[in-house]
């Protein structure tokens, strides 16, 4: 699970930085690593480009309770 916000450094967004690194490592291992970002962003950019770097899934924060979030890690996990 990663927020798009997390550490939020000038104006950057370094979730998206992360998960770019994850899809981009040598070890095929880390590379696939199921992720899944969550945010309080909605904005249709966002989505796109999250989705457009190989995150498998984006869940807004709002429109989620915790219990749905931990059976989407779970499904993911399980799969």
């Amino acid at each position: 699970m990663l927020d798009t916000l997390i550490d939020k450094v000038k104006g950057r967004l370094r979730g998206f930085e992360i998960l770019q690194h994850l899809r981009e490592h040598n070890d095929i291992r880390v590379a696939s690593t199921p992720v899944i970002m969550l945010s309080d962003l909605s904005q249709t950019e966002h989505i796109e480009k999250s989705l457009h770097l190989g995150a498998n899934e984006y869940m807004i924060k709002a429109q989620h309770t915790p219990n749905e979030v931990v059976l989407r890690i779970k499904k993911m996990i399980y799969v």
